[in-house]
């Protein structure tokens, strides 16, 4: 994103007044951008909360340009360093856990850890919980969030009842139905991570808070079983992304294919 649209941004109506905003940079990788830092400041200028959220690999590099201006950094971290590099990339892991005791050295920003569970890695995360604990380093929160996901059945009854808001599914290749014993045994990882006393950590959290098995079921279910307080999108009424070129949407991930408008011309 270039200065100009990013000050172009945080000048329009919209954002300029009423309360301050909360600015997240994140989707790809924010850390590439060299004007980061440069976007950052006129954020604070402009009295806003800033928030990165990064994979961590420059983090360290890039820690000292950034952290005068944030109040968050959310990195995500997956795995221990195998299984991490293997889903992220070689050499992924040790980049993002030198980055986070960088921060956390030079500065006093929100340090998040954001753990996606999938198959890939539901059996392993109790360890890596163990593992970010004991680094001696002040996490203020260690976030586990199940895999979003789409089916094929969801977005065509999504898209039967909202047609002109389509959703798309997520890739076929992605392999992210549990069997009932593979659910079974990550509801048992779960409530090992509920119960876990933490040194360093100031906040554990799950999401969605899932109580019972049968609430992984719903979730991993190729019908897309609805989860009781989870059952409502509030996004389109609290935020609003914007992408590089300016186009405008309720969110990327889930919207992707529906553009609002652009800051450019409306």
């Amino acid at each position: 994103m270039t200065t100009e649209l990013f000050t172009e941004i945080v000048n329009d109506k919209l954002i300029a007044t009423g309360d301050k905003k909360f600015i997240n940079f994140l989707m790809t990788e924010p850390l590439l951008s060299k004007n980061l830092p440069e976007m950052l400041k006129i954020a604070k200028l402009h009295g806003h909360i800033t928030k990165v959220t990064t994979n961590g690999y420059l983090l360290e590099k890039k820690a000292e340009d950034i952290c005068k201006y944030l109040d968050f950094v959310q990195i995500s971290i997956d795995a221990l360093e195998d299984l991490h590099d293997k889903i992220r990339g070689e050499g992924f892991f040790i980049k993002a856990i030198d980055g986070l005791k960088k921060v956390k050295e030079i500065s006093d920003v929100c340090l998040e850890i954001n753990v996606t569970i999938s198959r890939l890695n539901y059996r392993k995360i109790y360890e890596l919980l163990r593992y970010l604990d004991q680094l001696g380093v002040t996490i203020d929160e260690v976030r586990f969030q199940l895999l979003d996901f789409v089916t094929a059945e969801m977005s065509t009854r999504h898209n039967l009842a909202h047609p002109t808001i389509k959703q798309s599914p997520t890739l076929e290749d992605v392999d992210i139905i549990f069997s009932d014993k593979e659910l079974n045994l990550l509801f048992g990882v779960i409530n090992k991570i509920k119960g876990y006393a933490p040194i360093n950590i100031k906040k554990i959290s799950m999401k969605p808070n899932v109580v019972n098995v049968n609430d992984l079921k719903k979730y991993f279910s190729i019908h897309g079983g609805a989860l009781q307080g989870h059952n409502v999108c509030s996004t389109p009424f609290n935020q609003i992304a914007i992408s590089t070129s300016g186009d405008v949407y309720w969110h990327m991930r889930c919207y992707n294919d529906y553009v609002l408008g652009n800051i450019h011309s409306n």
